[in-house]
């Protein structure tokens, strides 16, 4: 029996992300090996165990417990760059590989991966040649950024998609006005699931365990406003997302805000945010009393991660949706003392791309105000 010279401890949380990984996803065959010969390894696993387990050598096994014990968890699922090979992609070349990544993937495959990335790319002449992990390192780091949470898109940038784009970031440079909100509005559907079984509390040393089994209950949509500048957002509970669910949602935004002169709207161009939907849903007259405390900026088209209210639903998702929730009643009562607490607290969002990065960004030059 080999001695096991690196002996790996996971810390809870690298556990728990462990689990994760290896259990939802496409991820590489590499990458998922290497997450379980650690996991199999916290377990006191030998070296020749986990190699007999995962059909690989136990020099495969010790080079990534070396890789956990002397440089970290990120670095034993991940390769480093190849020494000498270091990343030299242009904005353009980032831009259009990031489409690539947005757009449909390949027929007969589920979702877009690295080594399919890599081919198109070269296939539709953005490189020579490239290995996955330029691409990986691109991927991770507009994912890191506050002004990209999603994965998004760059298309052709017609004129269109310029105006729209420099319209809602000179509109995030203004100075906060009280009389003049800028709230950014966006919606997330949610399932409803109810447990099958009571969950097991959590106990000294043994974490709250929850049965894999759970019952429908549909599903219903959160609405909700955040005012980045003042810290403030709300939160509005519907079955559905239809004109009339929006029109409702829009009514509320003004009753909140009642007395501003002028209340600026960020959301996307689904087809229900629109003037239609409040005179299908109130009629002409009430339609226009709320259309005129109200301005909407869209966001261009494949351009929704302009919209901070995104970021604001990941954070939501994060601390208040990411469990089981049974029924309507219960997802407004955790989403208004989710919104409750933040609200107190105002928590706001540090956007950090102005028009002057855009202009870098997408060489637009200084043509564009």
């Amino acid at each position: 029996m080999t001695y096991k010279k690196y002996n790996v401890e996971l810390k809870e949380e690298e556990k728990d992300y462990l689990e994760h990984f290896t259990s939802t996803g496409e991820r590489s065959a590499r990458d998922m090996r290497r997450a379980r010969t650690l996991l199999l390894s916290d377990r006191g696993k030998t070296d020749e165990e986990i190699a007999d387990i995962l059909g690989v050598s136990t020099r495969t096994v010790s080079r990534t417990r070396k890789q956990y014990v002397t440089e970290g968890l990120e670095q034993a699922l991940h390769d480093k760059p190849r020494p000498g090979q270091p990343k030299k992609l242009s904005s353009s070349q980032e831009a259009q590989i990031i489409a690539v990544a947005c757009s449909d993937p390949p027929e007969g495959r589920k979702r877009w991966t690295l080594e399919l990335l890599r081919e198109r790319a070269i296939e539709n002449g953005i490189v020579d040649e490239i290995s996955t992990e330029p691409i990986r390192i691109l991927l991770k780091e507009h994912d890191l950024k506050p002004w990209k949470k999603k994965m998004w898109c760059i298309p052709e940038l017609i004129d269109e998609f310029v105006e729209q784009m420099m319209d809602v970031l000179e509109l995030y440079e203004r100075p906060y006005k009280e009389t003049e909100p800028i709230v950014c509005l966006d919606e997330k559907s949610t399932q409803l699931l109810e447990h099958s079984r009571e969950p097991l509390p959590m106990k000294p040393g043994r974490p709250k365990r929850i049965d894999s089994e759970y019952v429908r209950k549909g599903t219903a949509t959160a609405f909700l406003m955040v005012e980045p500048k003042a810290g403030k957002r709300y939160t509005f509970v519907r079955k559905r997302r239809t004109k009339k669910d929006y029109a409702l949602c829009l009514e509320k935004l003004v009753e909140q805000y009642y007395g501003a002169e002028r209340i600026h709207v960020v959301q996307d161009n689904l087809n229900t945010h629109s003037e239609d939907s409040l005179v299908e849903t109130f009629g002409e007259e009430k339609a226009q009393r709320i259309m005129n405390c109200v301005e909407f900026h869209f966001t261009p088209v494949h351009g929704s991660w302009l919209n901070m209210a995104e970021i604001e639903i990941g954070i939501m998702e994060t601390e208040c949706l990411g469990r089981r929730l049974p029924n309507m009643k219960a997802l407004e009562k955790e989403l208004k003392a989710w919104e409750k607490r933040r609200n107190e607290r105002r928590k706001m969002i540090n956007w950090r791309f102005s028009r002057e990065d855009a202009r870098k960004k997408f060489n637009l030059g200084t043509r564009h105000n």
